[in-house]
């Protein structure tokens, strides 16, 4: 089977949590699986209905997107993650604000994407 992707996708895992804002900000939770520079698949708690637009926030980075599909899949949902707009980074002002605030602060995760490292 060939790989009809324009973009590479990259393995990943951690907790996400997932807002729907068109349902009076309801949360889901669940777990992000890969990310391509244009998508994100995620492993969700609940059903999302294809085309609602829902905000992820995820390692250090945060997403808004629109839900392209969500099937059933090992007892949970795999949602695919049309990407609108994402911020990366954020990780480094949560370590930041940790620091200060005298919490643990948490180690910065590393991407890589064609051939790109960056922490997270």
């Amino acid at each position: 089977m060939q790989n009809k992707r324009k973009e590479p996708r990259v393995e990943v895992s951690g907790p996400a949590r997932v807002t729907l804002p068109g349902e009076g900000n309801r949360q889901v939770r669940g777990e992000a699986v890969n990310v391509s520079g244009s998508g994100l698949r995620l492993m969700l708690e609940e059903p999302v209905v294809p085309g609602t637009p829902i905000m992820v926030d995820w390692e250090g980075a945060q997403a808004m997107g629109e839900v392209c599909y969500c099937r059933q899949e090992q007892g949970a949902f795999a949602v695919g993650l049309k990407l609108e707009s994402a911020l990366i980074g954020t990780g480094d002002l949560l370590r930041l604000t940790h620091g200060l605030e005298g919490k643990p602060v948490p180690q910065p995760i590393r991407v890589e994407i064609s051939g790109a490292v960056s922490e997270i």
